[in-house]
């Protein structure tokens, strides 16, 4: 069966799909990103946390950009808002997480490839959906994912990966811009798939 995304590492023969597998491999080879499995609790968090985003934040947000895929034509209108319910649901309890951690990461003091994926869902849901993007306030209207999303704006390396991608640049997470690229929807490079 075919799954994107797969990661191949040629160094050490491994073949990866599922989002929330290749990013913990790639933290973990890189020893950046990831609590160590000594470091208990926090590692704990981190797995719990990079779970959530893949299994549940990602799913809807998929859901939400294929509706139709997912439910067909004649039920797709009736199913957006619901969806969009739960993807306001998720942000506010990873809004309740940073909180708890003391922030101003998801894991608390130390950046984690957590914070990234979590970034990258948050775009999706703002710009991506054909139909139906999720409303800016969403996420706006959440101090500690706001405050999060602002931090990861002002990073040098994503400033450097939104230039590599031709994005405008503009709030790139809390009020994001369709590049050229991706402005005509339907015509996003994951639509082939």
């Amino acid at each position: 069966r075919e799954m994107v995304p797969v990661l191949a590492d040629e160094s050490t023969g491994v073949t990866l799909s599922e989002t929330g597998a290749i990013l913990q491999y790639l933290a973990e080879q890189e020893g950046a990103l990831t609590p160590t499995i000594s470091e208990g609790a926090q590692r704990a968090l981190f797995l719990k946390t990079l779970y959530f985003l893949s299994n549940t934040l990602h799913a809807d947000a998929q859901i939400q950009y294929y509706t139709e895929r997912y439910v067909g034509e004649s039920r797709a209108e009736s199913v957006r808002p619901i969806i969009k319910k739960r993807m306001r649901s998720h942000y506010q309890i990873l809004d309740a997480q940073i909180a708890d951690t003391g922030g101003p990461w998801l894991l608390g003091a130390k950046l984690s490839v957590c914070d990234f994926y979590l970034a990258g869902c948050v775009r999706w849901s703002l710009v991506a959906p054909r139909h139906d993007p999720l409303e800016r306030d969403a996420v706006t209207s959440l101090p500690n994912l706001r405050a999060l999303l602002e931090c990861l704006e002002t990073r040098e390396s994503v400033i450097r990966a939104f230039a590599a991608e031709d994005t405008p640049r503009s709030a790139f997470f809390l009020d994001p811009i369709r590049s050229e690229r991706t402005r005509n929807a339907g015509n996003m490079p994951w639509d082939a798939a």
